[in-house]
């Protein structure tokens, strides 16, 4: 009887304390509401959480239809270079870059630095093995403690990376939100440095396959070796979903460029509260020298010609020009006088020192300007071997690589000159490259004038004027 009493009381007490929080003073009140609004219930948080997912859903499904988009990555196939690729680059990520949000790329380009971060380590602690390997503190007779040292910071390495990696790579809508982006995001990311995460992968990934089944094959217990197999196993879904994007063979294929020329180190870290372009390169080093040999847009790549007779800047003529070959169409223009000659036989032989050094340099000017009038020379430059060279302006039309056709001697680019694309499928401007050199080493078509093999003299080939 007692306890039930005591029970109504508890009630009525516990009913009477909520009656009193209801009719609370305005303050509290206020007070309360504040607190409300400063720290909104878990149910609105999740509401927002899923209403921001969604709309991230509905960008990744506008990104994988998007005709453009699905163009780029099928002309990814035919990379074959670090230009091209750095170029194709530049295109995708300006037309992917709608469907990204700047917080969440700038976050997947952090979560990809640390990731890397890791990766170097592995890659390290891989080679310090190898190296035990070759001194002799690791063998299937005997392990040095350093040895078995090295080995366990390998497979401990390895398996901080197994757990790092899966929560790397989002598969789902509940990890984009724990991670913070998406898988499209970070794909952004990996494109913008050329899939330098994915190579540190497969280099780890080979490293670790050779040791295992080489010198390591008897030294590794049997749950060192499921850690490895969990490991590679990471890397296969890893690269399952980049194959699903699309962008498995592009992967591969940076891969194998970046084996040829080498990546720089990087400069510093990414910090996305800087508010930088997380797309950009300005925090890496391994930038090669971006934008087309020839630019086709703006069309700014200008021939220097010898003797100054087309500016590089206006495109205009500054002097008429002379083709002795009669190439261009163009008229000779009349012989120079030979009054230095005729003066010098007419003179008495009492002629001083001075005269004669005088007529001689006189003689020999004219000479070079003689030389100069019938080889017209262009120069360029060679990237390959970065030096500025020259090629005769008549092989080089011989060749079509320019050519001119109007009277004041402007000249017009023919379609070489932009981009293009050569017989064997390479970008055009190794074909160019090649022309050059050919006609440097006057092995071209004709042999019109090569450096290496120069025509007879110049002077019989002057007209003499008539007496």
């Amino acid at each position: 009887m007692s306890s039930s009493s005591s029970t109504e009381d508890d009630d009525d007490d516990a009913y009477g304390e909520d009656k009193g929080e209801t009719t609370t003073d305005a303050n509290d009140a206020d007070t309360e509401q504040e607190t409300t609004l400063e720290n909104p219930p878990e149910k609105i948080v999740k509401i927002t959480q899923n209403v921001n997912a969604s709309n991230k859903k509905k960008d990744q499904a506008l990104a994988t239809q998007d005709a453009k988009l699905k163009q780029f990555l099928s002309n990814a196939d035919e990379i074959e270079s670090i230009e091209h690729f750095t170029y194709w680059k530049d295109e995708f990520l300006k037309a992917f870059r709608k469907y990204l949000d700047p917080l969440g790329t700038a976050t997947a380009r952090e979560a990809d630095e640390e990731i890397y971060l890791h990766l170097e380590k592995l890659a390290k602690v891989c080679l310090d093995v190898k190296d035990m390997v070759s001194q002799g503190n690791i063998s299937k007779e005997r392990c040095t403690v350093k040895g078995q040292r090295s080995i366990n910071e390998m497979i401990s390495q390895m398996s901080v990376l197994e757990t790092r990696i899966m929560g790397y790579w989002p598969k789902t809508q509940e990890e984009e939100v724990l991670c913070g982006y998406t898988k499209f995001e970070l794909a952004a990311i990996l494109v913008r440095d050329g899939f330098r995460v994915y190579g540190l992968m497969v280099a780890t990934r080979d490293y670790v396959e050779s040791l295992s089944q080489g010198p390591l094959m008897d030294v590794l217990k049997s749950n060192q070796l499921s850690i490895i197999q969990f490991y590679f196993r990471c890397l296969d879904s890893f690269t399952q979903t980049m194959a699903d994007l699309g962008m498995y063979k592009l992967m591969n294929t940076c891969v194998e460029i970046f084996k040829v020329r080498p990546r720089k180190t990087k400069k510093k870290k990414f910090d996305k509260n800087t508010g930088k372009d997380a797309l950009s390169d300005s925090s890496d080093s391994d930038d090669v020298n971006k934008g087309r040999m020839f630019q086709k847009a703006k069309f700014n790549t200008r021939s220097i010609i010898d003797r100054g007779w087309t500016s590089g800047v206006t495109r205009t003529a500054v002097k008429t020009p002379w083709d002795p070959d009669g190439t261009l169409g163009l008229e000779r223009p009349p012989p120079k006088p030979t009054g230095y000659k005729k003066k010098r036989d007419s003179d008495d032989d009492t002629d001083n020192d001075s005269d004669d050094e005088a007529h001689r340099e006189a003689k020999d000017q004219e000479s070079d300007e003689e030389e100069d009038q019938i080889v017209d020379y262009i120069y360029c430059f060679d990237p390959v071997h970065e030096v500025v060279t020259k090629v005769p302006r008549a092989a080089c039309i011989e060749e079509k690589i320019i050519y001119t056709e109007d009277p004041d001697g402007k000249e017009v680019a023919e379609g070489m000159i932009e981009e293009w694309d050569s017989k064997d499928g390479q970008m055009g401007k190794t074909e160019l490259i090649w022309k050059l050199k050919q006609l440097l080493r006057g092995t071209a078509k004709k042999k019109v004038e090569g450096l290496v093999s120069p025509p007879s003299s110049p002077k019989k080939r002057v007209s003499q004027p008539n007496g």
